[in-house]
C-alpha cells in the first residue's frame, strides 16, 4: 500500500525555558517567529498555496489551544490578532508559542480538473 500524503500545513514552535508571563511578552516573539516560517514557506513547491493562518498556544499547566482564520493575510497584525484572542481563552502564563500556516492542495486540484476534462 503507498502512502501518497500531503502536507496540509507548515508551521513553527518555539518552547521558552521561562514562561511568558503576559500577552505583550507573546507578542514580542512574534517577529522571531514569522522570520522561521517565511523561511519554511519559502521553501514549499509550487503545487502549494499557503490559506489560511493560524496560533498555537501552549499554557504553563500544558492546556493549549489553536485558533486559525480562513481570508486573513499571513502578516503580523493577523497573528497578532489571531494570538490576542488565542491567550485571551487560557489567561496564564505561555510555554510554548507556534504560528503557521494551513495549505492548500493545488496538485489535487489539478488532477481533479483533469478528470473532468476529459
Amino acid at each position: 500500500m503507498q502512502n501518497d500524503s500531503r502536507r496540509q500545513s507548515v508551521s513553527v514552535e518555539h518552547t521558552y525555558d521561562q514562561d511568558l508571563p503576559k500577552l505583550e511578552d507573546c507578542l514580542a516573539q512574534l517577529p522571531a517567529l514569522m522570520a522561521t516560517l517565511e523561511e519554511r514557506l519559502k521553501r514549499l513547491d509550487s503545487s502549494y498555496r499557503p490559506v489560511k493562518p493560524f496560533v498555537k498556544v501552549k499554557f504553563h499547566d500544558f492546556t493549549q489551544t489553536t485558533l486559525e482564520q480562513a481570508g486573513a493575510a499571513r502578516d503580523l497584525a493577523s497573528y497578532q490578532l489571531l494570538l490576542a484572542q488565542a491567550f485571551a481563552r487560557g489567561g496564564k502564563p505561555v510555554r510554548l508559542l507556534g504560528i503557521g500556516a494551513r495549505l492548500d492542495d493545488l496538485r489535487g486540484r489539478h488532477e481533479q480538473l483533469e478528470l473532468f476534462q476529459r
